[in-house]
């Protein structure tokens, strides 16, 4: 299973009304699918890069300038069977940002367990016909 541009736009349209900080949704590759700051869609998140590929659950940036693309906060690998498909991450103190990332995270992850279930008993009913 995959991040999708679709997904991660649907994700912050439904949470950025309640959650006032900055949130991006990236890939494995660490570009920006999504983003409340529409500027960053597109562009390269260096600290997710770096999270992911050590196989880290979490980033911490501290300065803006600890990673070209990156902002002071926090990012969250987000998985998808195991597998760290992406991550979320929320502009903003860190004390203050990690429970809604947390949330988040854990949102977008029962999302896609939801789309992968739902493709296995369609693809099961084919089967069956």
């Amino acid at each position: 299973m995959e991040l999708s541009v679709e997904i991660s736009k649907n994700v912050i349209e439904e949470i950025s009304h309640i959650i006032k900080y900055p949130i991006n949704i990236m890939d494995r590759s660490g570009k920006i699918l999504w983003s409340t700051d529409l500027t960053r869609i597109g562009s390269i998140h260096e600290a997710v890069k770096v999270m992911i590929a050590g196989n880290a659950s979490s980033i911490i940036v501290n300065e803006t300038d600890d990673y070209l693309g990156s902002k002071e906060g926090i990012n969250l690998s987000i998985e998808s069977e195991q597998t760290i498909i992406g991550a979320v991450g929320l502009t903003g103190p860190v004390k203050d940002v990690e429970p809604y990332g947390l949330v988040i995270k854990k949102m977008i992850e029962v999302m896609l367990h939801h789309i992968y279930l739902t493709r296995r008993i369609n693809e099961q009913e084919l089967d069956r016909k």
